[in-house]
């Protein structure tokens, strides 16, 4: 995150606000309920192909099924 300094008339009184842009998107006025139901089956889309990519112990996994001949059954 950034910091923004929002001089007032006295420099006394500046404003330190830190800004985030990505947090920023929340406090748009017009997210309605459509954009929250896109943004929640985007996160879960995101987080399915997550979970299937290499990782999290599927390769090691993977690789003893394969060495040990396991079968579906033995997954």
């Amino acid at each position: 995150p950034t910091q923004l300094v929002i001089p007032r008339a006295n420099s006394a009184d500046a404003i330190v606000r830190n800004s985030d842009p990505f947090a920023d998107l929340i406090h748009l006025p017009n997210l309605g309920p459509w954009t929250l139901l896109v943004a929640l089956l985007a996160a879960f889309g995101w987080g399915a192909a997550h979970a299937l990519s290499p990782g999290h112990g599927k390769t090691i996994v993977g690789a003893y099924l394969v060495g040990s001949r396991g079968t579906a059954k033995h997954a």
